[in-house]
């Protein structure tokens, strides 16, 4: 009987601390499963699920080329607030498979490969990381994601398309307005369908002081080698984007606009 007590406590010793992990890996594992949840009903809730402290990572690709941002949790949960309106419209959501969770101490790992509905793109290097706070609420504090500017969808809709470029405008118009030289200031960025327009003031002209044909001379082939060189503009015009620059006077009446399309860039406008 004696040996038959030890056995039975050795097999419970043995299961208890694996038990332990398995407790914690689901409750971290519930933590993701919600956070999926969130994201595919668009619900502003999954961004409290990050630390203001969080650091997340993500890492975009233009044609094979890598460049890397990073940004707060703080900033982040302003973004979902800004921008959820917006993924809402397009149905963008994210798939996850092959989840796992590795727990260390008051924090977990979570690796997942996630499919973007919206760029048609699968990330194999997703993970994130989410530690208990002392409260106990767990919220997550890294998160690195892995996301094309192109998309790698057979063909993209006008609906899908407008979103990207109202997602872009949207994010960018936190850097304006700004002095681009002496005379120039660009005030924002405006989409409508297709179309993204970059607005300027001539800030020491009036628009009667502006010959609208001298302009043009002067600003069109700049615009076009500008816009055209630069990898990731033109990334959105083989998308089928187009682009426009209303200029005006300081008396805030137009005094041209210039549009930029793909078939305005030639070879030797690219900055390769």
């Amino acid at each position: 009987m004696r040996w038959k007590i030890k056995f039975i406590t050795l097999i419970f010793l043995c299961v208890l601390p694996f038990s332990a992990h398995a407790s914690k890996a689901d409750e971290y594992l519930e933590f993701f499963k919600k956070y999926e949840l969130l994201g595919d009903t668009f619900d502003l809730a999954v961004a409290d699920m990050y630390s203001d402290e969080a650091n997340v990572t993500v890492l975009n690709i233009l044609k094979g080329v890598e460049s890397t941002s990073r940004m707060k949790g703080k900033k982040v949960k302003e973004m979902i607030h800004e921008q959820m309106e917006l993924v809402k419209k397009a149905d963008s959501t994210s798939d996850y498979s092959n989840i796992s969770v590795e727990v260390e101490g008051n924090r977990a790992t979570i690796k997942a490969t996630r499919y973007s509905t919206f760029k048609c793109f699968t990330d194999n290097k997703y993970f994130m990381v989410v530690e208990k706070q002392t409260d106990g609420l767990l919220q997550i504090v890294e998160e690195f994601i892995e996301e094309p500017i192109e998309t790698s969808c057979k063909q993209m809709s006008e609906k899908q398309l407008a979103v990207m470029l109202e997602s872009l405008v949207l994010e960018a118009n936190n850097n304006f307005p700004v002095m681009l030289d002496s005379e120039t200031r660009l005030e924002q960025l405006s989409s409508e369908g297709k179309t993204i327009s970059y607005h300027y003031t001539m800030v020491n002209f009036m628009s009667s002081m502006l010959n609208e044909e001298k302009f043009m001379a002067a600003m069109v082939p700049n615009l076009i080698k500008q816009m055209c060189s630069n990898s990731t503009l033109r990334t959105y015009m083989d998308m089928g984007a187009h682009f426009e620059h209303v200029y005006r006077g300081k008396d805030n009446m137009e005094v041209a606009t210039i549009p930029v399309v793909k078939t305005d860039c030639k070879p030797t406008d690219y900055g390769m």
